[in-house]
């Protein structure tokens, strides 16, 4: 799900963390960043992910 939002500088896209949040069942609800990025995009010595800096490619679709 994209959710366009004005205030947003051009050319950046946030994508929310979800720290904090617990859930009912075993299955995860709502953003899954560690799916998205690299395990070799990380800090070198915490090995903790850069999931502020992920290069990401949009692309237009029509439904």
């Amino acid at each position: 799900m994209v959710e366009l939002d004005e205030g947003m500088r051009k050319g950046v896209v946030s994508l929310p963390h979800g720290y904090g949040s617990s859930y009912a069942s075993a299955e995860p609800v709502g953003p899954q960043l560690n799916r998205l990025t690299s395990t070799g995009h990380c800090d070198p010595l915490s090995k903790t992910p850069y999931h502020k800096y992920v290069p990401v490619r949009l692309q237009h679709l029509t439904v």
